[in-house]
């Protein structure tokens, strides 16, 4: 070939990969929004090569040096604004004309691990890091290796063509370096020739048939990862392309099954590409196994299903309680008699706990789902945790004229250590789904203790009814979300499908299992198997004992009740329903308004709306506990949350009762007297041993245990100190996800030990960390360290007062 024929050639190759090379970098630039990006390149020889958009060629030397001083020995690197870097603020482009501030680079590797250059998008104003802008760039990094490594395996083949005493050398070393490619590959290559012989075997294909490329290596493909009942139609398709050059499958990407060497078939993505003349032709498959895309997309398509179906449900179970409510209210505003607007009005209620019930279901789920369940430990007596939540079901049993009973076998007076509120959801939706499907006969709720290993305590509930039964085959599934058994369905109209599957993570978070009997028509057995430890505190006070001890609740017109919500709906419901029944109330719309009046009133007790504007109910509440006189004022937590756990938690915080919106009077009268009636029994108990007001509050919500609140104190004084010492370097790394992450988690213990001028600042960083600003992060952060280093040191040193008592 003439000498300028092969330049020419060169040349030509060489003008099309910068082509090709200068379309990437407006795609980078692009994906960026930044109007530079330069590309390195660097060949065998060391030589450098520079590909630049958006700065003068006169400029790129500049580029380049700047890159290699920032990048170092990383493999990428993002400086939010270089002129606020030391080390590079005084470089021409940012300290020049072209004012660089904000700049991505990332290293271009071989796939051998050999650098071949880098990519840097720059742009004159500062940003903040961009995660998904982050692994844009590694992608094209990625394309810019491969297409250097091609362009040098052409440039080589090429020069291989014109020099007659080095061709097969050349030759070998190319085909040497395109195998090396091949074999790295992630996905299965197989290489055959005309006959279907297998000529190349790379290493994703040994790992995924189980077959050693020397085994592989002139083998019959279709013998070998082929399976039988394919084999024909493969051989067939093949003999039809080599006659005809018709084909159904080259160049498409088609799902088809595949062999491996233990003859397990499995399911593939296959494209083949014919490689070679007409005279010589091969074909090359790259495949890729699909079993986990195929099983994801099964789920995928089964929970669609599922959703679909409850949507379809839950559409019925929200609409029919409300037709109900809207059609009762014009009955009763029209009714002719006191007797039939009464029955419409109990109709109405009815039909808005049904719809209550479903409206929790999904609330509680969508919770477990999205945060998970974690189980709050404290002293709590079974009998009276279950009493108090079956009391509520026998009225709902009674009205379909169920024979409902609860037996309790076993059971001492001792108490146990545990998360009562998910003892008390777990039996809560087991009954009313017994007695949802449940139209005639009983439903038996039976609790029994054991002595169990290393002197835990056995707990068993069961749950049985002889209502229409689960058949076998529905016994797993319904335990999934949103599913129910079919055969229920057509007969009974109410129900998320939600409820079981919470009976499980919650039973799971215990560290339970759950079994059932069933059989259609004759009922179902769920049983429930725990264990606990024994609560050994002397202190077994409960709200069930309080008429016992001699504390009388004092009679209503004694006592003056403080409403506080911003809604001016729920003040007259909640202020109306107490005056009925001869309590003096005063009703306000803000924290500062509940202020002044225990300042001036000091009430018996607080009905506190947790979401109030400015501040919010938790603030309040620990403001108005600073005023003289105040400091031990029960308060109720009057809320719409409505979730697994919520109850625990605000307990936690310092709130003695909990009852949730929309309430029933009976509901709210019941907590009322519960909470006055321990409110007595504290004012007359000795103090808390262990001594220190600190945590007082949040011992007394541990029914006064200073034992069990040892067991906690110990882990969140650590927890709090690895947070303080962790939290200021992952900022400086800008690590944002695990920010938020612990944040997060910080957000739902750091208010049961804070100050009250300290209980909001896990909020603050929250808000600072999700917007991803660091400037406006370091202050509230810097704050938020500082406190939990001193609650940790406070914890530590009432750890030490609790151990010196002993």
């Amino acid at each position: 070939m003439p000498p300028h024929s092969k330049t020419s050639s060169a040349q030509k190759q060489r003008r099309e990969h910068d082509a090709e090379a200068s379309d990437l970098l407006r795609l980078a630039a692009a994906i960026c929004s930044a109007p530079i990006a330069i590309r390195l390149e660097q060949n065998a020889g060391g030589k450098d090569r520079i590909i630049g958009l958006g700065l003068p060629a006169s400029c790129h030397r500049n580029a380049i040096d700047f890159c290699r001083q920032a990048l170092k020995t990383e493999s990428a690197v993002w400086i939010e604004d270089a002129q606020r870097d030391p080390a590079l603020a005084a470089h021409p482009l940012v300290a020049g004309p072209a004012a660089l501030r904000w700049c991505a680079i990332v290293r271009i590797s071989a796939t051998d691990g050999r650098p071949l250059g880098m990519l840097c998008v720059a742009a004159p104003n500062a940003r903040p890091e961009n995660a998904r802008t982050s692994a844009a760039l590694r992608v094209l990094a990625t394309q810019f290796a491969t297409r250097i490594e091609l362009e040098d395996t052409r440039l080589r083949l090429g020069e291989a063509a014109s020099h007659a005493t080095t061709t097969d050398a050349e030759l070998n070393r190319a085909a040497d370096h395109v195998r090396g490619m091949l074999d790295s590959a992630i996905d299965a290559i197989v290489a055959i020739d005309l006959h279907g012989r297998i000529t190349h075997f790379n290493h994703a294909a040994e790992a995924m048939f189980g077959i050693p490329a020397t085994d592989a290596i002139g083998a019959a493909m279709v013998d070998l990862i082929v399976p039988e009942p394919l084999r024909e139609g493969h051989l067939e398709g093949m003999r039809r392309h080599l006659e005809t050059g018709a084909s159904t499958v080259l160049g498409k990407r088609i799902e088809i099954e595949a062999q491996r060497s233990d003859g397990s078939i499995f399911p593939i993505e296959i494209a083949i590409s014919r490689i070679g003349g007409d005279r010589t032709p091969a074909f090359t498959a790259f495949l890729r196994d699909i079993t986990e895309q195929k099983r994801s997309r099964t789920r995928a398509e089964a929970d669609l299903r599922a959703k679909t179906e409850f949507l379809s449900r839950l559409s019925h179970d929200i609409r029919t309680p409300l037709n109900g409510i809207i059609g009762l209210t014009d009955l009763a505003i029209e009714a002719e008699s006191a007797d039939d607007r009464d029955a419409y009005l109990r109709m109405m209620r009815d039909s808005a706990y049904g719809l209550l019930e479903a409206v929790n279901g999904i609330l509680d789920y969508s919770k477990i789902d999205a945060v998970g369940v974690e189980a709050v430990i404290r002293g709590f007596s079974p009998e009276t945790t279950l009493t108090e939540t079956l009391k509520t079901l026998a009225a709902r049993a009674k009205a379909k004229s169920l024979d409902f009973r609860v037996i309790h076998r076993g059971l001492e007076r001792g108490r146990l250590l545990g998360d009562p509120g998910f003892l008390r959801q777990i039996a809560y939706n087991l009954v009313v789904n017994a007695i949802r499907f449940t139209d005639h006969g009983h439903v038996r709720v039976i609790t029994q203790t054991r002595p169990a290993a290393d002197g835990r305590v056995a707990f068993t509930l069961t749950v049985e009814d002889s209502g229409i039964g689960i058949a076998e085959s529905e016994h797993q599934r319904i335990f999934e979300a949103f599913t129910q058994a079919h055969e229920t369905r057509s007969q009974h109209q109410i129900g998320t499908g939600l409820g079981l599957a919470i009976v499980r993570r919650l039973v799971d978070a215990l560290g339970g299992r759950i079994e059932l009997e069933s059989t259609p028509g004759r009922g179902s057995r769920f049983t429930v198997l725990l264990e606990f430890e024994h609560d050994e505190h002397a202190a077994t006070e409960t709200a069930t004992e309080i008429a016992t001890a001699g504390v009388p609740i004092p009679n209503p017109s004694q006592l003056h009740i403080l409403v506080v919500d911003d809604n001016d709906t729920n003040r007259l419901v909640a202020g109306r329903l107490l005056a009925r029944h001869g309590y003096r109330v005063t009703e306000v719309a803000s924290g500062p308004e509940a202020l002044a009046v225990a300042a001036e009133h000091r009430p018996s007790l607080v009905l506190m709306d947790l979401r109030l504007p400015g501040m919010n109910g938790l603030e309040a509440m620990a403001a108005i506990r600073t005023l003289p006189g105040c400091e031990q004022i029960p308060a109720i937590a009057l809320t719409a949350h409505a979730l697994v756990g919520d109850r625990e938690r605000f307990v936690m915080m310092g709130m003695e009762g909990y009852v949730s919106k929309p309430f029933s009077g009976e509901v709210l009268l019941a907590e009322m007297d519960r909470v006055l009636g321990m409110a007595s029994m504290r004012r007359i108990r000795a103090p808390t041993q262990g001594g220190g007001q600190r945590f007082s509050r949040m011992i007394d919500s541990l029914d006064g245990n200073p034992r069990l609140f040892a067991i906690v104190a110990r882990k969140a004084a650590q927890e709090f100190r690895d947070s303080a010492s962790e939290l200021p370097e992952r900022l400086r790394q800008r690590d944002w996800p695990w920010l938020i992450e612990q944040i997060h988690k910080l957000k739902g213990s750091w208010p049961l030990y804070a100050t009250p001028e300290h209980a909001m600042l896990a909020d603050r960083c929250m808000t600072a960390v999700s917007r991803r600003n660091i400037t406006a992060t370091r202050e509230p952060l810097a704050a938020l360290v500082s406190a939990l280093r001193e609650t940790a040191q406070d914890l530590d040193q009432w750890l030490e007062r609790y151990r010196g008592s002993q």
